[in-house]
This record gives structure tokens, C-alpha cells and sequence, in this order.
């Protein structure tokens, strides 16, 4: 009975920290946010305002305004208007542990960004961050083929790769709903549609 309340307040305490640039959000986003709740309480999104890797997003209150619509029938989500341009390990997380004391983390990533995080400055660091592990869920059954690390670093890194297999939309991803938001807008959230359509977002003028 003792380790399994141990086991109950720990998953309790941890919040799932989802970080991406949400452009724009799709139902991928959302069950993967429902899976990783495995781990925690609670997954905050962490839209990033400045993405350093992509460009000709939508403009950031967009971004996180569709994430307030995607969310607000999502119990147990919060979007978090972080407010620095880029993501570092480093500030991100220090700045999280003001907003959430004594909470850790669970940091949530897809596997193409799985693979680079060692690569990053402080990924060495991330247990005096609070962040207790890194979950991860394939969109596809090779996802994990060539690189499927236990840990990186001291931080251990779980897969929930068992469940995410029975879904139907693995090959759903931000770029290709841009390319045809009509076609994909089943992909997208109840209501992100329409925000998108009331807003111009994505037009190909």
C-alpha cells in the first residue's frame, strides 16, 4: 500500500511540460498530451514565441490563442505564455520552477527532437532543473529504429510507443495541414478550424 501511494503523490507532483511551436496545433498534438499523462497531473504547452528552426509560422497570439481553443475542453492542460523569445534549457526550465514550486517535470518531445537533445547546452544539467525524465511517443513504428535512447545523460527517457501504434493519425503534421487546410481540417481541433478560417491564417495568397 506504501509504494503504491509513493507512486500515486509522485505522478501527482509532476507536471508534463509540452514545448513546440504549434503551427498550428493538431489532434497529434492532443493525443499525445493524453498519453503522457501517464506520467503527471497536468502538461502545460509552452508555444515558442521566436522559432529558431522554422519559418513563415503564424505570428505568436495566434498560435497560442488557437492553443486556448484546442485546450479549453482538455481537462487537466494549460497553455503558458512563456516570455523570452527561444526555449533554452536552461532559463526555461528555472522559469517554470518559479511558476510551479516544488513540482517536477516531465519534459514531453517527439523523436526527431529526441535525437538532438544531447547536443544541447544544459541537457547535462536537467535533473538540478527538476526535470525528473523525457517522454517521448513515435509517430510511426521505425521511429525508434536507429536511435532509442534509455537515458540521456542522468535523465531517463520513457516511450509509449505501445499505445501510440492504434492511432490513426500518425502521419498527421503541422506542415502538411498548412499545405491543405481544407483537406486536413478534421486533423485540427474542435473549433481551430474556424479560427484559422476567421483569421486568414495559412492562405496561399
Amino acid at each position: 500500500m506504501g509504494s503504491f501511494l509513493d507512486t500515486w503523490l509522485e505522478k501527482k507532483n509532476r507536471i508534463i511540460v509540452f514545448a513546440g511551436v504549434f503551427d498550428p496545433v493538431h489532434i497529434g498534438h492532443i493525443s499525445a498530451a493524453r498519453e503522457a499523462m501517464w506520467y503527471g497531473s497536468k502538461v502545460i504547452f509552452l508555444p515558442e514565441r521566436v522559432p529558431q528552426h522554422k519559418h513563415g509560422t503564424a505570428a505568436y497570439k495566434h498560435r497560442l490563442a488557437m492553443l486556448e481553443v484546442a485546450l479549453s475542453s482538455e481537462p487537466n492542460t494549460e497553455v503558458i505564455d512563456y516570455p523570452e523569445d527561444h526555449q533554452y534549457i536552461e532559463p526555461t526550465f528555472t522559469w517554470l520552477q518559479h511558476q510551479f514550486p516544488n513540482r517536477t517535470f516531465m519534459w514531453l518531445v517527439g523523436g526527431d527532437v529526441l535525437e538532438h537533445i544531447s547536443s544541447w547546452k544544459d541537457s547535462d544539467r536537467l535533473g538540478e532543473f527538476s526535470v525528473a525524465g523525457i517522454v517521448t511517443l513515435p509517430r510511426s513504428e521505425d521511429s525508434f529504429v536507429k536511435y532509442r535512447p534509455n537515458k540521456i545523460h542522468d535523465t531517463t527517457v520513457y516511450y509509449r510507443s505501445r499505445v501510440m501504434r492504434k492511432r490513426s493519425h500518425q502521419s498527421i503534421n503541422s506542415t502538411v495541414i498548412r499545405q491543405d487546410m481544407e483537406y486536413k481540417h478534421t486533423s485540427l481541433p474542435d473549433g481551430v478550424h474556424d479560427y484559422i478560417k476567421q483569421h486568414s491564417l495559412y492562405t496561399k495568397d
